[in-house]
């Protein structure tokens, strides 16, 4: 496992590399700050863009992606029905990710908009993206746009996240209004929420500030996801086999 040191190593390698790809000046200065105008989901799609590379999922990105945030998962919530159906979930985004090539970029892990914004005459201008707490230079791009889509709605996450795996087309079509494309479109939109879902739960209970989630946020957003996973194969939960 990587030591917390040399991710964010790797972090500012990937946004160093951002930098120097940046066709012109003014948008080279955007990772630090500018006047550039993007606007919600569209706004982290630059660095997706400028930091993608091609994959094949491996042991090493599984391990990375699934099987470490199952893990602190199932450590900080000790219920034995839990552990079995984070294991299907597991077991489902192995068999559903293993071996594909797949497009991968430097993710943000925690986008819900969190941008700095700049007033000027001519209205609000966004001037950088902050909170790179959960940043990974090697994630799916598209959990990013999944992530600001999912905590741009009412309510708790865990009834949003079986929601949007009960109707995964209005995510897509969600975020194709706002003019955001998914960068791995042959991968099922269910994958990508339930990932999307997995880090940031992980990345919460694992966060080094005050802002740790505790058991009792835990509960309300994890118990009704894993418990789509009560079966020997994932139901949605309009009750068909995935």
């Amino acid at each position: 496992m990587d030591t917390e040191v040399a991710k964010q190593e790797r972090v500012q390698m990937v946004l160093a590399r951002a930098r120097e790809a940046w066709p012109d000046e003014a948008a080279k200065e955007w990772l630090h700050g500018s006047n550039d105008v993007l606007e919600g989901a569209r706004s982290i799609g630059r660095v997706h863009n400028t930091t993608g590379a091609s994959r094949v999922v491996d042991e090493d990105l599984l391990n990375l992606w699934v099987d470490q945030p199952v893990d602190v998962i199932r450590r900080s919530y000790r219920r034995p029905s839990t552990a079995r159906n984070l294991e299907r979930i597991a077991r489902e985004l192995r068999r559903g990710l293993g071996g594909r090539r797949m497009q991968t970029a430097l993710v943000h892990g925690n986008y819900w908009g969190n941008v700095l914004t700049t007033i000027t005459p001519e209205g609000p201008r966004i001037s950088g993206i902050i909170d790179w707490e959960n940043a990974t230079p090697w994630g799916i791009p598209d959990t990013d746009l999944v992530h600001w889509w999912l905590t741009n709605q009412p309510g708790e996450l865990g009834a949003i996240v079986v929601e949007a795996l009960a109707n995964p087309e209005a995510v897509r079509s969600g975020l194709s209004g706002l003019g955001a494309t998914l960068a791995n479109a042959d991968v099922k939109t269910e994958h990508i929420i339930l990932l999307t879902w997995l880090w940031h739960v992980s990345a919460g209970l694992t966060r080094a500030s005050p802002n740790r989630m505790g058991l009792m946020w835990v509960a309300p957003n994890v118990s009704p996801v894993v418990q789509l996973f009560d079966g020997k194969e994932f139901q949605s939960p309009r009750g068909t086999p995935q």
